[in-house]
């Protein structure tokens, strides 16, 4: 029944997590690579702080990895995967003009790439893997804001800066999720405040491969922590 089945997965939350501290890695804003809205990064920090004095151990990461390849080989990735479900409707005059611009602009930039280009952003990935393995063997977790922008206008479609810095695509102001999605890691995101207008920031908690029960866990951990 539904009923026991919360009761299963509550229990389960509750178990403890297998080791005694909790060691978390801040990536902060990648090394200046990624650009926030003003009060992010301090809602944020606010927060671990106050899971700082709760025991839980934070350390500030300055990553030895280049965001920009990160997102060559994220935004590579996924526009031949967009390619490759929906081509047919790209090609196809009746349909193409059913299509959002964005999705042509994401076949349209798979086009214009060579084979090359994606076995360049696959080699990435799998640095960026490796990469992620080393810093593993060092934190239990990885931590990033969720968003570099507050909810904005549904009258508005994308940001197009942040901070007074114009955005290069229509995306670029989600690139601080490309770092987990990247890598297909458990994340799970948690609320760490509200801006002065009364806005929500979260922060993402980021696990290791396989590792999502504990990834739930933790999080379930620190809400019931900061109560």
């Amino acid at each position: 029944s539904k009923n026991s089945d919360k009761i299963i997965l509550s229990e389960l939350l509750d178990t403890p997590l297998s080791k005694n501290e909790i060691r978390l890695g801040w990536l902060g804003s990648f090394n200046g690579a990624y650009r926030y809205e003003r009060e992010i990064e301090s809602l944020c920090i606010d927060y671990l702080q106050r899971l700082q004095s709760k025991g839980v151990i934070v350390d500030e990461v300055f990553p030895n990895f280049s965001a920009e390849k990160l997102w060559e080989s994220w935004t590579n990735l996924r526009c031949k995967s967009i390619k490759l479900s929906l081509e047919e409707h790209y090609f196809n005059p009746k349909t193409q003009n059913h299509l959002k611009t964005e999705i042509i602009w994401e076949i349209e930039k798979c086009l214009s790439l060579r084979a090359v280009d994606f076995e360049t952003s696959l080699d990435h990935r799998e640095d960026w893997l490796k990469y992620l393995d080393l810093l593993f063997n060092t934190y239990d977790f990885l931590i990033l804001p969720s968003t570099q922008v507050f909810p904005f206008s549904a009258d508005i479609s994308y940001p197009s800066e942040i901070a007074g810095v114009k955005l290069d695509t229509y995306h670029r102001w989600m690139e601080v999720v490309v770092p987990a999605s990247l890598a297909g890691l458990p994340t799970m995101s948690i609320p760490c405040g509200y801006n002065s207008k009364g806005l929500p920031a979260g922060i993402q908690l980021i696990g290791n491969s396989n590792d999502d029960l504990n990834v739930l866990k933790a999080s379930n951990f620190f809400e019931k922590l900061l109560a």
